[in-house]
Parts: C-alpha cells; sequence; structure tokens
C-alpha cells in the first residue's frame, strides 16, 4: 500500500496536476482536491472558468491514478482496483489540532465526494449530475448510472466518467 500511495503522491509533481493536493489517506483511501487556493477577487468569469479548469484537474489525475494502478499490477502481478468519486463546490479548509495538527477539508461537497466514492463501482469514476455537466463541458464523456441512493442526501442520480477524452 505504502508503494502505491507514494507513487500516486509522484504524480502530483507533473505540472498538469499543479493545482490537486492530497490532503490525506485514510486506510486505502486516497483524498485529494484541486483549487484550494484563493479564487481571484472580482472576477466572477474568472472563478467559474477556474472552477471548470480544477474539474478537469481531478479528472484527468483520478485517470492518471488509474493508470497508475494498471502499471503497478502489470509489475507486481496483482489485481488492484480503483474506485473513484469526484465532486464539486465550496469547501473549508483549515488545519485543526494541538497535539498532531492536520490540515483538512469539509463540507457538503467533501461528504458527497466521499458518498461517490463510497457507492461507485470498481474501475469506475462517479460523479453527481451537475458535476457530470462539468465534465462534459472539459472534453469528457459521462454515462448515466442511474439514481443511487447516497446516506444523508438520499436518491441522486449519478454518472460514470467515460476515461477516453472525447476533444483534442
Amino acid at each position: 500500500l505504502n508503494e502505491i500511495i507514494s507513487d500516486f503522491d509522484e504524480l502530483l509533481s507533473k505540472p498538469k496536476f499543479s493545482s490537486v493536493e492530497k490532503i490525506k489517506t485514510i486506510g486505502s483511501t486516497y483524498m485529494a482536491a484541486a483549487g484550494l487556493t484563493l479564487a481571484p477577487v472580482g472576477d466572477e468569469n474568472k472563478k467559474v472558468e477556474m472552477s471548470y479548469s480544477h474539474v478537469r484537474a481531478m479528472v484527468e489525475f483520478a485517470i492518471a491514478l488509474m493508470s497508475k494502478l494498471e502499471f503497478i499490477n502489470k509489475h507486481s502481478f496483482n489485481i488492484f482496483k480503483l474506485r473513484i468519486g469526484i465532486n464539486h463546490g465550496p469547501v473549508i479548509a483549515g488545519v485543526i489540532g494541538a497535539h498532531k495538527p492536520q490540515y483538512d477539508i469539509w463540507g457538503n461537497s467533501v461528504n458527497v465526494a466521499s458518498r461517490m466514492e463510497s457507492t461507485g463501482v470498481l474501475d469506475k469514476i462517479q460523479v453527481t449530475e451537475e458535476t457530470s455537466q462539468m465534465v462534459e463541458s472539459v472534453g469528457y464523456n459521462v454515462t448515466l448510472r442511474g439514481v443511487v441512493n447516497v446516506k444523508g442526501k438520499g436518491d441522486l442520480t449519478t454518472y460514470f466518467v467515460n476515461t477516453e477524452h472525447s476533444s483534442p
């Protein structure tokens, strides 16, 4: 597990993932987020444009994680699989704790992303309907999964991201 997590961490050094930050690992769960730096003051169009680029970065990071794990499997004769959930929206970020302070993020967006992962399917990236629209607008196709009962949210329509990029 340490080797896999270390290989995942290494992906973060790629310039295209500069907006992606690892938050923590929880058991075998790898939690990351994009766009946690302060949004530009004022220009709403710029903020919207940036949120789309952060969604793109997360999808591309998720696909890179899947590729990396496939490579690891091929060279170690394993069959590890990922289950990925992505959501977008506002979060609260900060450091908490006095003894071993840790940086973390909280909020409805985080909870829903976690539920997209926990109700997901191996080898798939599951997203909410709202996030699916953003994913499509940055060049990926999605496939309707259907209605999934999400703890604390009720029934949500979810989609799987097709991991082949549809536009150049």
